[in-house]
């Protein structure tokens, strides 16, 4: 796992640190403490360039860190972010849940999205990194079989 970037909020607090795991293909996000609506949306924006240039199939966004709603960003995520990704290829999104109730909610709101498995992307809530990757390799096997 190689760390790619760590994103502060407006005071430098980091609220996300990035990673790229090769061996899968994949990006993972770990994510800590609060981020309001425009850092979520501004670095996600900066996933699109790391996603194309990595050429990823998966992302992980690590949640169990996180404190707070994100459902200010589900609009973006669902008209910009997730349809960018389906054009580069990433289809899967493995969000490990965390024990915030407003976290755990617009996780749900945003996994429940009819629209997204419409464009072909697949959001699968988790509690733990290892069953998002296991998740990652039926897939990766049931393309192939």
């Amino acid at each position: 796992m190689k760390h790619l970037q760590t994103f502060n909020d407006t005071v430098g607090k980091p609220f996300l640190k990035l990673y790229h795991l090769p061996e899968i293909e994949a990006l993972q996000g770990e994510w800590s403490g609060y981020a309001t609506t425009e850092e979520l949306i501004q670095s996600h924006k900066a996933l699109l360039t790391y996603m194309k240039d990595l050429k990823i199939k998966y992302w992980i966004s690590d949640a169990r860190q996180f404190e707070g709603p994100f459902d200010g960003a589900n609009e973006y995520f669902a008209t910009e972010w997730i349809p960018a990704c389906v054009q580069m290829g990433l289809r899967y999104a493995g969000f490990i849940m965390s024990s915030d109730i407003f976290t755990q909610l617009s996780a749900e709101d945003l996994a429940a999205n009819p629209a997204m498995v419409k464009m072909g992307f697949y959001m699968r809530i988790f509690g733990n990194i290892p069953d998002a990757k296991a998740w990652f390799r039926e897939e990766e096997l049931a393309q192939k079989g």
